[in-house]
């Protein structure tokens, strides 16, 4: 297991820790959890995630929260609440009313993440409803947050190969499947004042995210 974080020297450390059952994994002590309602009726944390020390626990506006047992996280657990959409509001054909990031959560979440790791936290789980979106759009927010300016692509990079290491995810496929929230990258972006590299890294590290926000632009969902 990796030394503890201390704030600015995150991610050299840290180890990584086994993924848990239902298909689950990780990256640099970050994960995502697919099927979060599925774990967490299993209880959310198997044996190999009681080694996180804290948890950021995403569920959509309408969703009930997930069962978390806080205790096991030394660290604490911070609950976000916003749908995979990448404004902070929209309404549907249907008349449904749906609720993306706001930047007030944004920051909470790289707040949150820098007070963990300046107090020894050296694993952060982090979980939405399917693992594809929001959950990997604040991972690699979180990564870029402690690797620092001009390490944008190192911190996509770390998201993107971790199913190349043995025990780390298996379905290999599924890093191929990741998009990233939009909203939550672009408003990382600005609270950490990177002018657009951690955009541009995304796009040109994700595959998927360039058809996602294109597909948001189609619904005059991208400012």
């Amino acid at each position: 297991m990796g030394a503890p974080c201390r704030a600015g020297l995150i991610l050299s450390e840290i180890s990584l820790i086994l993924c848990p059952k239902k298909g689950n994994w990780l990256a640099d002590g970050f994960l995502a959890l697919p099927y979060a309602k599925e774990v967490a009726e299993a209880g959310l944390v198997e044996a190999d995630l009681a080694r996180a020390g804290a948890l950021v626990s995403i569920i959509g506006v309408r969703e009930k929260p997930a069962r978390i047992d806080e205790r096991r996280f030394a660290y604490g657990v911070l609950r976000v609440s916003f749908d995979d959409i990448p404004v902070p509001e929209w309404v549907a054909a249907d008349g449904s009313r749906w609720f993306g990031p706001y930047e007030e959560q944004v920051r909470d979440v790289l707040t949150f993440g820098r007070h963990v790791r300046a107090a020894g936290c050296d694993h952060v789980a982090v979980h939405c409803l399917h693992g594809r979106s929001r959950s990997p759009a604040v991972a690699v927010a979180m990564m870029a947050d402690a690797l620092g300016p001009g390490r944008e692509a190192e911190a996509v990079s770390r998201l993107m190969t971790r199913s190349a290491r043995p025990g780390v995810a298996p379905d290999p496929d599924s890093v191929r499947r990741i998009l990233c929230n939009p909203g939550v990258i672009r408003l990382a972006d600005g609270i950490m004042g990177r002018g657009g590299a951690l955009e541009r890294a995304v796009a040109a590290g994700v595959p998927l995210y360039a058809a996602w926000e294109g597909f948001w632009q189609a619904q005059c969902l991208v400012p």
